[in-house]
């Protein structure tokens, strides 16, 4: 997977993807994309927050998770 440019390209509102923010030291977040006053912000669902897109570089779809291994 690589990292997209939020200049790039945007994922679907509501969809959880990995952000990086390199403002900060912790510089990588799932939030999900939502709109208020017309207006992109990431929300954080873990402590109920959010972060104006402006403050953020990149994001990338998560990956897929582990498949489950049969022990048949």
């Amino acid at each position: 997977m690589e990292w997209i440019s939020v200049e790039d390209q945007l994922p679907d509102l509501g969809v959880l993807v990995l952000i990086f923010n390199p403002f900060t030291f912790e510089t990588m977040h799932t939030a999900q994309l939502t709109e208020y006053e017309g207006e992109n912000y990431w929300y954080f669902e873990s402590d109920d927050d959010y972060l104006h897109i402006q403050y953020t570089s990149h994001w990338m779809p998560l990956p897929a998770p582990p498949k489950e291994h049969s022990h048949d």
